[in-house]
């Protein structure tokens, strides 16, 4: 089994207005919402902190690896938070032909020891630039989605993608 520990600083994405459309019938209601939102840093890691850290990971999910052991950690270098977390799984196999790392495959050829840069060069394109619309951005609820004070409409999104992702293997 290879496990290996990941930590995502995480910063706030606002939306803006100019995202809607001024001829929607609710878009004053939305300026209004907007207008009285105004969440400081702190207040912005008080809400992203109060969800469960492992429930937070969950889409976070690929090749049905999924995140365990999450933990909440101060951010720093202006990220709002850290989390981190582990994943783990039995088997990788490196495709030669290609160069990347497989995790699926059966061709016993396409075997081959997979090198912990490898494996940490892999599993960073993935969290870098998988598409989190998929998976954690689908609606209220899960910290990912910021809502303005009222509710009623998304203000923002937490993201990592644009920040430092630290990966490494866990030695057991």
């Amino acid at each position: 089994m290879r496990v290996f520990e990941v930590t995502l600083s995480l910063s706030f994405d606002p939306h803006d207005l100019t995202e809607y459309d001024e001829e929607d019938d609710d878009f004053p209601e939305k300026q209004a919402s907007f207008d009285a939102t105004d969440f400081a840093d702190e207040q912005l890691t008080r809400y992203l902190k109060s969800f469960d850290p492992n429930e937070f990971v969950e889409g976070l999910s690929f090749y049905e690896i999924v995140p365990n052991s999450a933990k909440w950690l101060k951010g720093e270098n202006g990220s709002l938070a850290k989390i981190t977390f582990r994943i783990e799984y039995d088997e990788i196999k490196y495709d030669v032909e290609e160069k990347y790392v497989k995790w699926d495959s059966s061709d016993e050829e396409e075997k081959k020891p997979v090198s912990t840069d490898d494996i940490i060069k892999f599993l960073t394109d993935i969290y870098r630039y998988d598409s989190l619309e998929d998976g954690p951005y689908e609606g209220f609820g899960n910290g990912w989605v910021v809502p303005t004070a009222d509710k009623k409409f998304e203000y923002g999104l937490m993201d990592y993608r644009h920040n430092e992702i630290i990966i490494v293997e866990v030695l057991e």
